[in-house]
């Protein structure tokens, strides 16, 4: 998730991104127009929460015909 005001806030209640901090910022793009090819959602978690395995599909992956 890019810098934004939401991301702040989120990070100011100490909560962080768990799969961007498991598998670092290149993650797949999860909207079609997003241009910058990095993810624009998260998955937010708890301090005291750790994930073993995790992470999100693609764009089309999944669902071809949406936007998300």
């Amino acid at each position: 998730m890019k810098n934004s005001d939401l991301k702040s806030s989120l990070e100011s209640l100490t909560l962080r991104d768990a799969i961007l901090e498991r598998h670092g910022t290149k993650g797949p793009s999860t909207y079609r127009r997003n241009n910058s090819k990095e993810p624009i959602d998260g998955i937010w978690i708890t301090p005291g929460l750790n994930i073993l395995e995790g992470g999100y599909f693609g764009l089309v992956t999944v669902f071809p015909n949406t936007d998300h």
